[in-house]
């Protein structure tokens, strides 16, 4: 607390000097990488009192901050959320931070938050931005983006379900109404967005459908980009026949092939279990005449899938999956790349499973993990 004290003694100071005053967090950051871990919420308390002393359009969050996001929202939620609400408060949509050239600042593109960071903390920060910064009108999706592009990548079963609990459960169905998100998202979303809401196929159907139009309004849309937007559709009968004439409409490109195995099973996955089922046996069938370089792309994507898919779906089919490893190592065109690939989902599968709650499961994922390293 002494530390602070001195600190504000000599901002108060630096007050006459405005240009000494707005880069004071830029000229000391060796100090404040000293101190932080040790004075974490009064640093940021420092730090919301310095911001509402400046003009609006120069509340820029200090590099330490930004640097160290992770550790402050973990020390520290409530009181991040009431910087973040400082900084958001002068252009929705934009949240900028101090650069070390760059007088101007640069854009804060995306959050980094600990695991744990609740329901309720996702849930203040969400409604702080879309209703206090109004965010609400043209940038919901942008709270979106801010909120989701570093976490999707590394979500295990607990941080899903809490997802879906904060974001679909209380802040789409809630508090904004899911028919007034689904037109924001139609008017702001675009494929990037895709991605990010990939968990909720009732929300990216009617997205997709949109861009497919827009595409067809510009002129004919290729096949391969219709592939890469259907596959965040719900899988229906059309859908899957869709997908069964794209591939023929395709099949003569071996590189495009290797992107349409995966964008079929992800379709499927993000659907239902029913649908996971048949289009597995229907890769099974194709993949007795296909390319090893399109088998192998398809086992390196099922390594990056979602996690859910290892935990809880993956015992129901390691028959399914057994059979196309299995079609690999047999395959005229194997490799040692080959080998490589399938003894890394092996792995990969073992370092999974132990996040599983579920003592039988968690065994029998790593009893098949083994057996596929030891092929």
């Amino acid at each position: 607390m002494i530390i602070i004290y001195l600190i504000k003694g000599d901002l108060n100071e630096k007050k006459t000097n405005s240009e000494q005053f707005e880069n004071y967090f830029r000229e000391n950051e060796k100090l404040f990488n000293l101190i932080f871990k040790k004075e974490t919420k009064e640093l940021i308390l420092l730090i919301i009192e310095y911001l509402n002393q400046l003009k609006s359009h120069k509340r820029f969050l200090p590099d330490i901050i930004q640097s160290n996001q992770k550790y402050f929202f973990k020390k520290s939620p409530n009181e991040m959320i009431q910087l973040i609400t400082i900084a958001a408060s002068n252009q929705p949509g934009i949240i900028k931070y101090q650069g070390h050239w760059n007088n101007d600042g640069y854009d804060f593109n995306s959050f980094l938050f600990p695991r744990s960071f609740s329901v309720e903390n996702y849930v203040n920060l969400f409604l702080t931005l879309y209703n206090k910064c109004k965010w609400s009108s043209n940038h919901t999706i942008q709270i979106l983006q801010i909120m989701l592009s570093n976490s999707n990548e590394y979500l295990n079963i607990y941080s899903l379900n809490k997802q879906r609990k904060w974001l679909y459960d209380i802040i789409i169905q809630q508090n904004i109404g899911k028919d007034l998100f689904l037109n924001k998202l139609l008017k702001e979303g675009n494929e990037n967005i895709l991605r990010l809401l990939e968990q909720y196929s009732d929300l990216t159907t009617p997205l997709s459908l949109h861009l497919i139009s827009q595409y067809e309004r510009k002129g004919i849309i290729k096949a391969s980009k219709r592939l890469e937007l259907i596959r965040y559709q719900t899988m229906t009968k059309d859908i899957f026949d869709e997908f069964l004439s794209l591939f023929k409409q395709t099949g003569s490109d071996l590189n495009q092939r290797q992107l349409n195995y995966p964008l079929f099973f992800q379709c499927a996955f993000y659907t239902n279990e029913e649908n996971v089922k048949n289009v597995l046996q229907w890769i099974e069938k194709r993949f007795t005449n296909e390319q090893i370089i399109v088998i192998e792309h398809f086992l390196r994507q099922l390594i990056t899938i979602n996690k859910r898919f290892h935990l809880q779906i993956l015992p129901n089919y390691f028959e399914s999956i057994q059979t196309i490893i299995d079609i690999a190592i047999n395959h005229l065109q194997q490799s040692i790349n080959t080998l490589q690939i399938i003894i890394q989902y092996g792995i990969n599968l073992l370092q999974y499973s132990e996040q599983h709650p579920n003592k039988q499961q968690k065994q029998n994922i790593q009893t098949f993990a083994i057996k596929i390293i030891k092929q």
